[in-house]
């Protein structure tokens, strides 16, 4: 059975193990989280810490490998002793956002280390689970290092998270065997009270401390629940809560407090073992914290610095590769008819199925001493109660994660104590049919924040907001039917539905279109009667659930499907004009309004209750278009009605009158408009992102939206730098997945530029990039004016002054020194900024080609040579002094940067470079160009990459060189859309999403397939113009120039 957990010969040269991949600092784009770990780097005196291994080993001289890893909360090295033993040192980082380097002062004493050490070292001592030898941990005051650490094994293998973010299908079976063995090993490591172990007494037991946010140590679980209840802290402040809430603050903000009263009043009855022992939860259990080599077989678990004697409950936590939220909790769109929807979904109820038949075999395998972990794992209850308490922690802004609650959970649980730890675990209701769950959700972070990020698996998916949190109900034919409306379209005879707009007064409030905006003849404007906006809520009395008898067991009662009428297009198409009607006319008041306010002069200040009527009359238009949609784009719809969207330009119309404009003017209010701007910034943001998941159609569109809202949000936030990088980070990743869905769109690199301040070369790459794409966007050439307004200090700065004077034109005399000044230090600014340069020099040398094409100028030679019927020769007209200027600034870059014979942190700029010679090798207007290409120094710089080719098979294939990463390098994602990338790549190339901040990320086997593809693209230009430039020979294996090009070189330097 020992051999079935892990193979004792892990360290092997058996093992599969082809380099570490690790998320490298060295690999990290610029931002909070690269400047944390420079401040840190420079901060430790790694000396000493050498010093301090080498004592260790009976004073082994040893020194660090140079790449640095990276995790959440810690950095880690490689020590490398003089006889090539590996140690691994990981040192705790301060906490994010710390100005100080060397952290708080709360991990002064090592607390953490010392809880992950004894857990450690007690998990080694009472089971065969597969732990890294420590061989010593210091507090941060104990040493002159600087940083609290700890020194360890030094594993050939990767986290699984460092592999790949899911488990890869064949190997599945294995992971969840071997993980199930692990996980019922741990589940014998037992301590008497629950809380983390502090120390080791002199006989061998254990002191046992707090756990971290809730107090302790606890004798009964009771204690324990209790004691996060009372800790507990919904993570949204009361006013964001509020807004997200909207007119049903009322009903849903009493829940959220709700559910921590609920489980402290009945903690007691939460746990089939209230009194101990105790398993050991290790605290973040799964393929994150699991090192396995290159075929999934498991070397290690690591990072027990959260572990802890827990409840049982607790303890039957599912790997996280497995995690999900129940399906009772789950948004009820995310299944259908009981059954899951998305298939990654239906895979992971499979695999955690799987998973507990894995447990319940090393139960009995292990002689546990029963089946506790397999039942609770089992358990609906015990799942949907972790999954709450997990949820209403860790429900922050940042996360999108939706949870469905009960108004009396503890009505819910059985009356009747606990039968001596046997009785069944009490728990929230089981797995009901969507039509009989409460309505009453843990409502999410403000509906926009909560759409924010992909989830911790770093997947793109969007969750769509609550329906209750724009008044709705699910409609039993697909449609949502809002609640104040009483639509049903179930009999022909019906007259035509009412819009919103159209629907009788109701007693109004402050949330409310004012009553005279549905009568064309009372012009409306915010100026009337403030009283008119403001009120009590709606006189209907809030719904309320009566909680299932708890005397009987209803978990095997089948509840019949609701019954559904099918729609008529007749009805359809009534129900669609009945809408469209409402929303001319609220959509006509919208901009009636919006021009009176913007036009008056001066500008009249607005009060809080017209703010607020504002925001009501665009909200009902945003509703109407909202419903719109859902009509038109129904399931049953017809073509012609379907198409009915977009011949009336609807995403357009709602963007520009329902959106844009209204933004505006509360823009030019600023700062007295802040709140009511941001309110309808989360507002708009969260219809933009429902209309997203309901109506897909246009989900391009829809991307484009959220990003320029996510941008409002950005630039309007001028007091939390935190928020700010939030929203920056949030509309970046929708212009990116816009942008992959139209690479040759320049006008969502623009705003890509402007988000990328204050990092000014990327910027400029941007901006550029704009201007060079077959859909140029001309207005960049004014936003690109400021950049180059900025005040220059550094290398790339003198690099981009001298591409302003290229762009602009004016002050010549300013150029050389420019360029000379960038030529100059450009040497020494690569081989002190080594890997880091690779970004910068794919930024560098796409811009550059920018530059070559006078940024998309028509009249350019090369731009006039490839336009469809232009003039191939190019010999129409002679080449202006802008592109001999930006030929000779290439040129002279390409003569240092093609010196560093060896360097791999230069083959991104060779790689840019080569693709676009490649390209205009086949137009005659290369002639302009092929005299000054150092061609000798490019050949010399093949050869250098010759050595390391492996497969000489692609490379002299006229196929483009087959995929060895898991994912595009970052520069094909720069150069994807440029004009000379056209046709570079295959069609199927970038069809896997990938997120923004993935895109940037440098694994290890990049470099390789980078050096492949460029002796591959100088094979290509050797053969394709039969040695015009480059030849290529094969026996040798060895490029060389044409006569005219060979030239002698001094000064050559070779890395």
């Amino acid at each position: 059975m020992e051999s079935d957990i892990i193979d004792k010969n892990s360290v092997g040269g058996s093992r599969a193990f082809s380099g570490y991949r690790w998320t490298y600092y060295e690999s990290l784009p610029e931002g909070p989280i690269r400047s944390r770990a420079a401040d840190f780097l420079a901060f430790v005196r790694w000396e000493s810490l050498l010093q301090y291994a080498s004592l260790r080993r009976d004073f082994k001289s040893c020194h660090l490998l140079p790449h640095v890893g990276l995790g959440h909360n810690h950095m880690v090295r490689i020590i490398e002793f003089v006889d090539r033993v590996r140690w691994a040192a990981r040192l705790r980082l301060p906490p994010l956002g710390s100005p100080d380097p060397a952290g708080s002062s709360e991990d002064s004493t090592g607390l953490a280390e010392s809880c992950e050490y004894n857990a450690m070292s007690l998990v080694r001592q009472q089971t065969n689970i597969p732990i890294p030898k420590d061989y010593a941990f210091e507090a941060k005051g104990n040493t002159d290092v600087g940083a609290s650490f700890m020194l360890m094994e030094c594993l050939p293998g990767n986290v699984g998270m460092d592999l790949g973010m899911t488990i890869p299908p064949e190997y599945m079976p294995m992971f969840l065997r071997r993980t199930a063995q692990i996980h019922v090993q741990l589940s014998t490591v037992q301590l008497p009270m629950i809380g983390t172990i502090i120390s080791r007494n002199d006989d061998g037991t254990y002191e046992q401390g707090p756990i971290r946010g809730i107090g302790g140590p606890f004798g009964t679980a009771t204690e324990f629940f209790k004691a996060w209840a009372a800790k507990c802290s919904f993570g949204m402040p009361a006013d964001q809560l509020q807004v997200a809430c909207g007119e049903y603050a009322h009903e849903i903000i009493p829940s959220v407090g709700s559910f921590p009263k609920s489980v402290s009043k009945i903690a007691e009855r939460l746990s089939t073992r209230d009194c101990g022992p105790f398993p050991l939860c290790h605290g973040d259990f799964g393929h994150n914290n699991i090192i396995f080599d290159d075929e999934y077989r498991i070397l290690s678990v690591i990072d027990w610095e959260t572990a802890f004697a827990g409840p049982w409950e607790v303890f039957a936590d599912y790997p996280l590769t497995l995690s999900i939220v129940p399906p009772a909790m789950d948004a009820p769109w995310n299944y259908e008819l009981g059954n899951p929807i998305s298939p990654d979904l239906k895979q992971k109820l499979a695999d955690q199925k799987a998973y507990i038949e894995a447990v319940k075999q090393a139960e009995t395998e292990l002689g546990a001493g029963g089946r506790f972990l397999s039942e609770a794992l089992g358990n609906q209850k015990t799942q949907q109660l972790m999954t709450g308490m997990r949820l209403c922690v860790m429900l922050r802004l940042d996360y999108s994660i939706y949870c469905k609650s009960y108004n009396e959970p503890e009505a819910n649980y059985q009356s009747e104590g606990r039968a001596s730890g046997t009785a069944a675990v009490n728990g929230l209701p089981p797995c009901a049919p969507r039509s009989s769950l409460p309505d009453t959700f843990f409502p999410p972070a403000p509906a926009p924040l909560a759409l924010i990020r992909p989830s911790p698996k770093g997947q793109g998916h969007t969750k769509a907001p609550s329906q209750r949190l724009f008044n709705s109900q699910p409609h039993p034919d697909g449609c949502v039917q809002r609640r104040g409306l009483k639509r049903k379209i179930e009999d022909s005879s019906l007259p035509p539905k009412r819009s919103r707009a159209l629907a009788p007064p109701r007693a109004g409030n402050a949330g409310e279109v004012p009553n005279n905006a549905h009568n064309p003849t009372d012009p409306w404007s915010p100026e009337r009667n403030a009283s008119e906006n403001t009120g009590k809520p709606s006189g209907s009395a809030p719904r309320s659930f009566e909680p299932r008898s708890p005397e009987v067991d209803q978990t095997g009662v089948l509840i019949k499907q609701p019954e559904t009428r099918p729609i008529s297009q007749e009805q359809l198409v009534a129900e669609v004009k009945g809408i469209y009607a409402g929303l001319l006319m609220v959509e006509s008041k919208c901009i009636e309004v919006v021009n009176a306010q913007g036009t008056k002069e001066p500008r009249p200040k607005l009060n809080h209750e017209q703010w607020q009527a504002l925001v009501a009359l665009h909200r009902t238009l945003l509703h109407e278009h909202h419903d719109f949609f859902l009509a038109s784009q129904h399931p049953s719809a017809s073509p012609a009605l379907k198409q009915l969207a977009s011949k009336y330009a609807m995403p357009a119309r709602m963007w520009q009158h329902g959106i844009h404009s209204f933004l505006e003017l509360l823009r030019h209010r600023l700062p007295s408009s802040m709140d009511h701007m941001m309110n309808f910034i989360y507002l708009a943001y969260s219809i933009i992102a429902l209309l997203y998941e309901t109506v897909p159609i246009f989900k391009d569109t829809w991307v484009e939206y959220l990003g320029d809202l996510g941008r409002y949000r950005m630039a309007i936030e001028g007091d939390d730098r935190k928020d700010r990088e939030v929203w920056t980070s949030n509309s970046r990743h929708w212009y990116s997945r816009a942008s992959d869905k139209a690479p040759t769109t320049g006008r969502l690199y623009h705003h890509l530029a402007i988000l990328a301040r204050p990092h000014r070369l990327q910027q400029l790459f941007y901006y550029s990039k704009s201007l060079c794409v077959p859909i140029r966007f001309q207005p960049a050439r004014e936003s690109i004016i400021t950049l180059f307004a900025t005040q220059l200090q550094d290398t790339d700065d003198a690099f981009i002054q001298a591409h302003g004077i290229l762009f602009s034109g004016r002050d010549q005399k300013a150029l050389t020194p420019s360029v000379d000044e960038f030529i100059g230090s450009l040497d020494n600014h690569i081989s002190r900024t080594t890997r880091r340069w690779m970004e910068s020099g794919c930024y560098v040398s796409i811009t550059l080609g920018c530059s070559l094409l006078e940024y998309g100028s028509e009249s350019n030679v090369l731009m006039r040579s490839i336009k469809p019927g232009g003039t191939q020769g190019g010999h129409a007209a002679a080449p202006s002094q802008q592109f001999l200027d930006a030929l000779d600034f290439t040129c002279h870059t390409h003569d240092v940067v093609f010196r560093r014979f060896g360097d791999l942190s230069v083959t991104p700029y060779l790689h840019v470079t080569l693709s676009f010679l490649y390209y205009f090798s086949k137009v005659a207007a290369i002639t302009y160009i092929e005299a000054k290409i150092p061609w000798k120094l490019i050949s010399s710089m093949l050869n250098a990459l010759v050595g390391t080719c492996s497969d000489f098979v692609s490379i002299e294939d006229t196929k483009f060189p087959p995929r060895k990463s898991p994912r595009p390098l970052p520069d094909d994602f720069a150069q994807r859309g440029l004009i000379w990338a056209e046709n570079y790549y295959p069609d199927d190339w970038f069809t896997a999403a990938i997120d923004y901040d993935e895109k940037c990320f440098e694994v290890a086997s990049m470099m390789e397939e980078r050096q492949d593809r460029c002796l591959w693209l100088g094979h290509r230009i050797a053969t394709s113009a039969s040695g015009r430039w480059l030849t290529y020979d094969k026996h040798t294996r060895q490029f060389s120039v044409a006569a005219q090009y060979d030239v002698d070189i001094d000064g050559l330097t070779t890395f």
